[in-house]
This record gives C-alpha cells, structure tokens and sequence, in this order.
C-alpha cells in the first residue's frame, strides 16, 4: 500500500495549483472565435479553371471554399481578400466559406460558372451494342448529355479534358447507322455523321409505357388560375357550358367573342400537386386530353417553364391553330414533336394551358370544355369506346339482371347511363357463380397502333362492396379470358372493392389475359364481358361500369 502514496500526492498538489491559476478564456469559459465573412466576390460569372475574388473580413483565416457541395483551390489570401480558382466541376451555388475555427459563411448570391465549349476530334468509326465507345477531343469533361439515337447514354469511369467512354446499352437502334448527339454545359450542340452500328436488331423501338400523371381532372385534381392578358371579356368556371359531363366535373370557357391573338382570357396551372412534372423516365411523353367546343370554335396551348408551343401539325387530327368538336373527343399530343425540348423541362416545372383566341375570330364566340388533362407515355390511340349509352350495341344474357341506368342511386360520371350488376348475397350460393354476361354486338380490331402494348380502361363502382368480372377474347376457335389478381390495384380474384366512389382501371392486356398469344390482335376478335362472384364468397355483389375503351398508353 505505501508505494501508492507519492502518485496520490501528486495529483492532489496539480489540482490545487490549477485551481490557484489565474489563466482563463472568458467568463463561463465561453470563447468568441473569430468568423471570416465574405461583403462581395467578383466577377459574378468566371470561367473555371480562372480566378474569384472574395473580399471580407478575417480572409487569411479561410481554409476552406465550396460551391455547393464541390471544393476549390485556395490561391492567395490575406486579412480583407482571397482568391480561388473555379473547379471545373463547379455548377451554380452559392458559395461557403469555412475558417480555421470552423465558423463558416455562406453568401447570400450565387455564383454562376461559365464553361469553355468542347470539341470532338476524334469519332468512333463503329458503334457495338452492349461495348463502349470512346470520344476525342477538348474539354470533355465538361458535358452535359450524350446521346445516340435519341437515347441517353452515360460516361464510364471518370473524364478528363481530351477523352471519354460511354456505354452503349439500354434500348434497341432504330436503324443500322446512328447518329451521337453532344451537349455539351455551355449549351453548344455537336452532331457525329451517321455511324454503323453492330450487334443489334434493328427497328424495335417498342416500350413499356409508365403510369401516366393526372395534371387535373376538376373532381380530385384541381389546377389553380392566372389572368392572362388583353382586355376580352369572358366568363369562366365548372361545367358552365351545359355539355353532358364526361367523367364529372370540367372547366368552362367561353367568350362571346373570339380575340384572334389579341390576348389570353386565362392560364390553367397544373404543377400535379405540388410534384410538377417530372418527365425523366417517360419515353415518349404526351399531353392528353378531353375536349369539347360544343360545336363553336375554341383554342388552347400548352407552357411548361417560360417556353409555349402549339397544336399544330399533329399527324392525328386537322388543327389548324383552333380546336373544334361536336361533343367530347380525346386528344393526344407530343411534346417532342411540338418543339419542347425535353432535356430542358425541369422536374418542379408545372405546365400551364393558355385559354386563348388563336386563329378564333373576333365575329364568332369562343368555347372551350377540357377535362382529364394528363400526361401519358405515348398517343393513347383510344379505340373501341364503349359508353353503355346505346344499349343496341350490347348483348345482355345470365340468371341475374344487368341495368342501365342509376341503379344504385350514385351519380354517374356522365348524368347518363352506365351498367350495374347488383346482386344480393340471398342470390349467390357460393363463390365462382356465374351472374351475368355482355357481349359487344360489333367485332374489335386493334390493328394499328399498338406497338407498346394494348390496355383496357374503364370506370368502376363497387359501392363499398365487390363483384368480380372477367374479359373474354374470341376469335373463331381462338379464345382467351382474363383473371385479376396480384394487379396493382390489390385485386385478388375479385375487383378491389372502391372506396370513394368511381374510380380508373387500366390493365395491360399481356398482364391479364391467360394464353395471350391465342389472340391475333391484327384481326377481329369478339369482346365479351362476364359478371361472377369471384372470391367474394356468399355476400353482396355490386359491380357499376362505365366508359370501357382500349388505349395504347395506360391513363390511371
């Protein structure tokens, strides 16, 4: 024990002396570092690899400048300035500076970096599908996109200045030569001469269209409004006209006049809640629409950031700068082939449709109806509608009663007609009885069009209860059916029962009919539909539908 003495004795004697010190750093020990901060920086916009001047207080404490999340090269430094050369990675950011401290400053501008345009020396003089291909040349690494044929492609490992490598993969060449198309940061473009390509089929450009976004439907997606501009007098507001409605509710305008190009009588934006329009995944993106001029004359455009394009020049319907209809018709129309530059459409930006007179005279009204704007991937090439107003066209047949009109009491999309199929469980002995079964008196012919695949939408209204129903294909001794199960939707040998009244289906045709390939879809086939219980067991039943059709891009 005594050998601990001496070592106890000297810790007892430190402390004292710290606490006799009179050394301290502040009151409470609270120690106010010194901060560096940044009063103006100059120039504004700089070339990388050249030189910013930062002036402030506490220069010569900076260790540290970013721009956004990208590092700069510190090259002098004193007490009031500082410069730093631009990484060439830079993109537009405010910039930060940290000090020795840690304490750091962010400057309330941004700085916006300025790229030398690049050049290509040097093409490959073969394109492999499934390799690599490498570009010559200067400044390569300050590219923005490189495509070939029309498709993104993305550079393999890290660039420099004068070499780099993309991978050729991910889609089908349209064509045995194929052009690479460079845009490059300072917004210069640069286009190979056509280049052979190797290992490919050549011509199947088909896809898998995505889920469409609903801009506004005027039920559950509501858009909001600008004024637009001109003096023209006009009135606007839902379902004003007195057209039937189509799917519920839509948006009016009308004039008692047209203003030819004097002006806009109003801007419907739609930025889908919020999310704007995010258009990076979609192939081959369209806005789609119902439209109805109640047989006048009317005209709308679309606007998505600061740039407005027209429908004109469709290969599908005969505009002319104005839009006229007898009743409701679908619309559908390329962005691309509009003149939108997909590349530049950001994911916050919201479109907006300009409600203007276009070549709609001053000696004649103006009307439009619109509902159900969306964007779709790809026309819809909507064929086949069946809106079960004229029951002459359907075969009804089955131990249960099909009706046609308000038989549940719910308001129908269209204040019309639709078909319901009520069934009380006092009816049903069990699950899989068969109930009812409609045919469509006229054959079907998908024939054109439908390179990415068929789907089937329709309106469905289970009232809170289920029912299940089955589609049925025949052609000659040719047949095929339909099971709902495992869908998106959460049907499972039974429709997914709705909640909050009428709802879209779309299914993929390939997703839901049982030996498919039975099916010619280039001839006529037989369209028939056939009502059971399904896995609903012994309960009610209830299956409400209206406005079957199929479609070439899915619209739900």
């Amino acid at each position: 024990m005594k050998k601990n003495k001496y070592p106890i004795l000297l810790v007892i004697l430190t402390c004292l002396l710290m606490a006799c010190s009179s050394d301290k750093f502040g009151e409470d020990y609270d120690i106010n570092l010194p901060a560096s901060s940044v009063t103006e920086f100059t120039p504004i916009k700089q070339y990388v690899d050249e030189i910013v001047t930062l002036s402030g207080i506490h220069m010569d404490m900076v260790e540290k400048i970013n721009l956004g999340a990208i590092n700069c090269d510190i090259l002098s430094q004193d007490d009031t300035t500082l410069t730093f050369k631009v990484n060439r990675s830079a993109e537009r950011a405010k910039i930060a500076v940290t000090n020795k401290y840690g304490r750091r400053f962010v400057t309330d501008e941004y700085f916006q970096p300025r790229y030398f345009a690049a050049s290509v020396a040097s093409w490959p003089t073969e394109l492999v599908m499934g390799e690599a291909f490498t570009l010559e040349g200067e400044n390569l690494d300050l590219l923005d996109k490189v495509s070939v044929d029309g498709h993104t492609v993305f550079a393999q490992g890290a660039a420099d200045t004068s070499k780099i490598k993309f991978m050729l993969t991910g889609f089908t060449p349209s064509s045995a030569n194929l052009v690479i198309k460079v845009l490059d940061k300072s917004g210069n473009t640069i286009e190979s001469e056509p280049i052979a390509v190797k290992n490919a089929q050549i011509g199947d450009t088909s896809y898998k269209p995505i889920e469409s976004i609903i801009l506004a439907d005027w039920d559950q997606v509501i858009p909001s409004y600008e004024a637009g501009w001109g003096d023209s007098p006009f009135e606007s507001g839902i379902n004003l006209s007195g057209v039937s409605k189509i799917f519920g509710n839509y948006y009016t305008l009308k004039a008692m006049a047209g203003n030819a190009w004097d002006g806009c009588y109003q801007q419907i934006v739609m930025n889908n809640e919020g999310k704007g329009i995010a258009l990076s995944e979609f192939h081959d993106p369209y806005i789609t629409f119902m439209i109805n001029t109640n047989g006048k004359r009317g005209y709308i455009n679309p606007k998505i950031g600061d740039v407005d394009k027209h429908f004109y020049g469709s290969p599908h319907y005969d505009d002319n700068y104005v839009i006229q209809t007898d009743g409701w018709e679908w619309r559908s129309y390329s962005l691309s082939e509009m003149g939108f530059t997909l590349s530049d459409i950001a994911a916050g930006d919201a479109m907006t449709l300009l409600v203007r007179g276009g070549n709609v005279a001053v000696s004649e009204p103006f009307e439009v109806n619109i509902d159900q704007v969306m964007i779709t991937d790809g026309y819809l090439n909507p064929s086949a509608v069946f809106d079960f107003e004229d029951v002459s066209l359907l075969t009804a047949e089955g131990v249960q009663p099909l009706t046609w009109t308000d038989g549940t009491g719910m308001d129908s999309f269209n204040n019309d007609s639709y078909l319901t199929m009520k069934v009380s469980a006092a009816n049903v002995s069990g699950a899989w009885d068969e109930l009812a079964k409609l045919t469509v008196n006229d054959p079907v012919n998908l024939s054109n069009g439908f390179d990415n695949g068929i789907y089937v939408n329709f309106l469905v209204n289970t009232a809170g209860k289920s029912g299940y129903l089955q589609f049925l294909l025949n052609q000659g001794e040719s047949k095929t059916w339909s099971n709902f199960s495992g869908t998106s939707y959460g049907d499972d040998y039974m429709l997914a029962p709705t909640l909050n009244g009428w709802e879209w289906r779309s299914y993929r045709l390939d997703d839901i009919l049982d030996k498919i390939k039975n099916i010619n879809f280039t001839d006529d086939f037989t369209l028939g539909i056939q009502f059971k219980s399904g896995n609903n067991g012994v309960n009610d039943v209830e299956v409400n539908m209206d406005y079957l059709f199929f479609s070439a891009v899915p619209i739900n």
